[in-house]
This record gives structure tokens, sequence and C-alpha cells, in this order.
């Protein structure tokens, strides 16, 4: 190989490494991007441009847990009902 062929897959592919971590960036996934692209290039780059974006957990809305047939009153807390065991 010569030496100018060398060159210009070098410059294709740390252009790929760079395609590949912006890439990564917007797809949530910047370390993956970075790694796929350096092991694997074009193929990495290709793997990652049809990789799903993370999908975040939706937390549940703060409410207060309430016991079914429950005798003890809305303002006793947990600390309270077992008092009786420190006495």
């Amino acid at each position: 190989m010569s030496p100018w062929l060398v060159l210009i897959v070098l410059i294709l592919w740390v252009f790929s490494i760079v395609a590949g971590y912006y890439l990564g960036k917007r797809k949530g996934r910047r370390a993956a991007g970075l790694w796929l692209t350096v092991l694997l290039s074009l193929i990495g780059l290709a793997i990652l441009a049809f990789a799903l974006r993370p999908v975040k957990a939706e937390t549940p809305p703060e409410e207060p847990l309430k016991a079914v047939g429950s005798i003890q009153p809305p303002w006793a807390g947990l600390s309270e009902t077992d008092s009786w065991v420190w006495r």
C-alpha cells in the first residue's frame, strides 16, 4: 500500500470516529458511539445509526400510601405505631 492510501484510510477512520461520537451524543449513547466507531469504523457507525434511543423510566406521582382496612388514624406514622415496644 502506498503512503497516500494509508493516509486517506486514516483520515476516513478519524472522520467516522468523530461522526460516531456526535451521532451517539444525539442518541444519548455517547460512549457507545465512540467505542463502536473506534472498533468497527463504518460498520459501527451503521449500527449506531439504527440503534434506538434509551427510554427514560417514568416515575409514578407522589401519593401517600393507604392501607386497606387500616384502623390507624391518617396522621399516625410508622414510628408512632411501634412506640409501645420501647416503653
